[in-house]
């Protein structure tokens, strides 16, 4: 989501992971250094954490109150009052993921508009950074 919604090359990163005895990642800390901005990611399996997320700006930050199942977000204006509050009517989660592979099936495009390979390819190459650091 990151990458998606920041859209520049990474610059550097840096991790600390808590693994299981299977090698499985229980936990992470990764701090990824974009050319204008620093994302803080923490994930964890072995507990039971809240699941938000925040994206902090110079006007405002916007909310995702449950960042697995996301359904709605707050906008907040740069002294933390709301401005707008987006509800989206529950539904599968996969339901803009099949909808996008239909429509690109439909149109013959062998690569998504949306989230193009390189975005998956990148994604992938900072699951490899984040295990090599």
């Amino acid at each position: 989501m990151m990458n998606y919604i920041i859209g520049e090359e990474i610059k550097d990163i840096k991790t600390t992971l808590s693994l299981a005895p299977t090698g499985v990642d229980k936990s992470a800390c990764v701090t990824v250094k974009y050319e204008n901005c620093i994302a803080n990611l923490q994930c964890c399996v072995s507990s039971a954490v809240i699941e938000k997320a925040y994206i902090y700006g110079t006007e405002g930050t916007i909310e995702f109150p449950m960042l697995h199942w996301v359904r709605d977000c707050v906008l907040y204006d740069s002294s933390h009052k709301v401005v707008e509050v987006f509800k989206d009517c529950p539904s599968n989660g996969f339901i803009f993921e099949v909808k996008e592979v239909v429509d690109c099936i439909n149109n013959g495009k062998l690569e998504s508009d949306i989230m193009p390979h390189r975005d998956t390819i990148q994604c992938a190459e900072l699951f490899d950074l984040c295990f090599d650091k």
